[in-house]
């Protein structure tokens, strides 16, 4: 069971955030089709999605609208990230209503912390009734 989703090809990155997760108790599995994210998603929701929006051929921003036209998959937190000369891109993605857009800078600086938020979320639901 992933406890995020990450729809991203750089490796690199995928690295980084897979570190950062484990040292903060949650599991990431990588997907790269808007298809195989969905499936993922619909099967065992995770607490958050992260997507690297700068991937076009990734097709995040189809992926967010998907996510959040759908009312089983609406409440899962998107986080995107992107390059910082892309405004386009950015305003793109909050159209589709992703949750959380961050320049790729900021969101290497603010990852651990958002990691943390998710796991803390992800203990509050797995303690509730």
């Amino acid at each position: 069971m992933a406890d995020v989703l990450l729809l991203l090809t750089d490796l690199t990155f995928l690295a980084r955030i897979r570190a950062a997760a484990e040292a903060v108790g949650l599991a990431c599995q990588r997907v790269t089709t808007v298809e195989d994210l969905l499936q993922h998603a619909r099967r065992q929701p995770p607490a958050a999605i992260i997507l690297d929006l700068g991937q076009e051929r990734l097709e995040p921003l189809r992926a967010i609208a998907a996510l959040k036209a759908d009312a089983a998959l609406r409440g899962i937190r998107t986080i995107g990230y992107f390059s910082h000369v892309r405004e386009d891109v950015r305003a793109q993605a909050r159209q589709a209503g992703c949750d959380l857009l961050l320049p790729r800078s900021a969101f290497v600086t603010q990852l651990p912390k958002l990691l943390r938020e998710i796991a803390a979320d992800r203990r509050r639901a797995s303690d509730a009734p």
